[in-house]
């Protein structure tokens, strides 16, 4: 069984709480993926750069402009950083992006209210059972991400 694990962009932005984290899930036997935020570095971005982040119930408003924001901190700084901090403790770690290989694949959402625990917009490209088309075998040869 493949473990997910999620993280808040908090975590990344605490040299300590990011520390102890990548030492609890490097420690984690077994196939595992790491899902992480970034959202208050993207906000602190958007800001500097003189876009104001919209939020619905929660939810990040995303237009253009704010698209390439979220794109350069999450698939950028915030996937390389954990991937470094996973490789400096001898946890083999490959950061994709969503949109990687078609790993997972989302539509937009019109403001309504939103179900907690049931991401009605996000689907898994590929779930668990089948890689993505363009990685025939998966993973170091298995049939599912390790």
């Amino acid at each position: 069984m493949i473990q997910v694990v999620k993280i808040g962009g908090h975590v990344l932005e605490d040299p300590a709480q990011l520390e102890a984290f990548c030492r609890d899930f490097a420690a984690l036997e077994g196939p595992k993926v790491l899902v992480h935020g970034g959202g208050e570095m993207a906000g602190r971005i958007q800001h500097s750069l003189g876009i104001e982040p919209v939020c619905i119930e929660g939810r990040r408003v995303t237009d253009e402009a704010t698209l390439q924001v979220v794109t350069m901190v999450y698939a950028g700084w915030c996937n390389k950083h954990l991937v470094a901090r996973l490789q400096a403790l001898g946890c083999d770690a490959l950061g994709l992006a969503g949109c990687d290989a078609g790993v997972i694949t989302a539509g937009g959402v019109l403001p309504r209210p939103f179900r907690t625990g049931i991401p009605s917009s996000i689907t898994a490209g590929w779930g668990m059972s089948r890689p993505p088309r363009s990685m025939p075998g998966g993973y170091g040869g298995s049939s599912a991400p390790a």
